[in-house]
């Protein structure tokens, strides 16, 4: 009976295991086939520009109600991308390229979440959020003032438009990195999980 009370929970413990690695690669392969970076080489460009530069200064809220500042990114890398919670097509796909390319990595990396649609995505819509997109402890999703964070979107050239009469928001796969330092390391369009992968092993 000892014996048995020991095993019971190892081998529940190993189906857990096995369920969620058969999951990432479900996962895996859905991004593979259908997300972003299809047509990419597999390798990312030794040229591909590594960058050092600071973040426009902001002052946003996250799903716990905290005030979020460049400065409180520092510490931890992240993946930084931008979308929003009623999209329903390449939203979900940005976030899990962020995802896939974060459990893979070898030091701890983060994912942040902007929000484009800061009429809709409001402080207190932020905790549904993270449980739609199924994010780790740590990770942030972030909102602000409509005219406050539609001016450093603006400043970070973060291209958009919005369509007036359903609220919904056009615009790109955009992925960026930050280094430890909270500083924009990477900037990607698109990318493939395996880019993401390296560029994060150059930011070793």
């Amino acid at each position: 009976m000892v014996l048995l009370a020991l095993l019971v929970p190892a081998l529940a413990e190993a189906v857990w295991v096995k369920n969620r690695i058969v999951e990432q690669q479900s996962q895996s392969a859905t991004v593979a086939k259908w997300g972003l970076g299809r047509n990419l080489p597999a390798e990312l460009p030794e040229f591909y520009p590594l960058q050092q530069a600071p973040l426009p200064p902001f002052e946003f809220v996250d799903q716990t109600g905290a005030t979020v500042t460049p400065a409180s990114l520092a510490g931890t890398k992240s993946i930084l991308v931008f979308t929003f919670g009623q999209c329903t097509t390449i939203c979900p796909l940005v976030v899990k390229t962020a995802q896939l390319a974060i459990s893979r990595a070898t030091t701890p990396v983060r994912v942040v979440v902007v929000t484009l649609d800061p009429w809709r995505d409001t402080p207190d819509t932020l905790p549904q959020l993270v449980q739609k997109w199924e994010l780790a402890p740590g990770d942030l999703v972030l909102t602000g003032s409509v005219e406050a964070l539609n001016g450093w979107l603006d400043e970070m050239k973060i291209r958009r438009s919005r369509d007036p009469l359903s609220g919904d928001i056009d615009h790109l796969a955009l992925i960026y990195l930050l280094d430890d330092e909270g500083r924009l390391a990477y900037t990607f369009s698109s990318p493939s999980v395996g880019w993401l992968e390296q560029a994060l092993q150059r930011m070793e």
